[in-house]
């Protein structure tokens, strides 16, 4: 069991005043089979006037607020203690509790049975099915491959096709532009990995959540930020997470916040504000062992 305590404070500067605002935040880490949050707070600052949680449909952690009274700077700062048990997953992302006799077209077939994962088939608005994503999935994804070493072959196959580069990309980059450029950050890849999956008629979710900041000898890319990597589900075995950022599948240095279709569903912070004109954000995420 590892225990952490994760800090992320968010910044919003504006140009002019802010008379109020309507915001939701997904900064709370769920609670999961390996994953127990012990204590968590979320303060905003100036302070709200009125705030409400609850549970979305992805069983996410909502956390509503809204800030009235004129304002140029807004601070919210999430603090969360918890622990997780590691995930034993063997070397090269082979676990051996996974039958490798099912093939993924078998995989597909099975998934479309299920009415719960139709949602994580069907395209969504930053990870739709392409036909350059099947092009590049089939590269991997061969005729009666097992589905699990075609999920762990594309995982490495995004890492070292694509090179990390901050700043490349938006959120409003699509998955086509990512495959021309062969650059992005974590959320590019991810949603490269769910394209890939959809095209192919094959379940996927995105996750988001946070990585270590804190082991210099065991740092992973996109530590100190919100971090995102897929999910794929494995008939009768559920899901199971690959990071193509890192090149692995987590086992005790990834945290999950929020679940869903695509960022859109899980983004930290989203909201509607009246004034301010231009601003600037600034973020920073502290993830430490205890």
């Amino acid at each position: 069991m590892v225990r952490y305590r994760v800090n992320h404070r968010t910044t919003y500067q504006y140009a002019e005043p802010v008379t109020h605002s309507h915001n939701e935040a997904q900064l709370v880490p769920r609670t999961l089979p390996h994953q127990r949050v012990i204590d968590s707070r979320i303060s905003i600052h100036p302070g709200a006037s009125r705030t409400q949680e609850r549970t979305d449909y992805f069983g996410n952690r909502l956390f509503y607020f809204a800030v009235q009274g004129q304002h140029q700077k807004l601070e919210i700062v999430s603090d969360t203690l918890l622990e997780i048990d590691p995930i034993q997953n063997a070397p090269a992302g082979r676990n051996p509790a996974i039958p490798h006799s099912l093939s993924w077209e078998e995989a597909a077939a099975a998934s479309r049975a299920e009415p719960d994962l139709y949602e994580f088939i069907v395209d969504s608005a930053h990870a739709a099915g392409s036909h350059a994503a099947a092009e590049y999935a089939r590269l991997t994804f061969t005729p009666a491959r097992p589905l699990f070493e075609c999920l762990w072959e594309l995982n490495v196959r995004i890492h070292t096709d694509f090179q990390y580069a901050p700043g490349t990309t938006t959120i409003g980059t699509s998955v086509g532009e990512v495959l021309q450029m062969r650059k992005g950050v974590c959320q590019d890849f991810t949603h490269l990995a769910l394209a890939c999956l959809r095209s192919l008629g094959l379940p996927g979710r995105y996750v988001s959540g946070y990585i270590e900041s804190g082991r210099a000898d065991a740092r992973l890319t996109g530590a100190d930020a919100s971090h995102a990597w897929f999910s794929a589900y494995v008939p009768g075995l559920g899901w199971h997470d690959f990071d193509p950022t890192n090149r692995k599948m987590p086992e005790d240095q990834h945290i999950t916040v929020s679940l869903g279709r695509d960022y859109s569903d899980i983004a930290p912070l989203k909201g509607i504000l009246f004034g301010g004109g231009a601003s600037t954000c600034k973020a920073a995420v502290d993830v430490l062992r205890q």
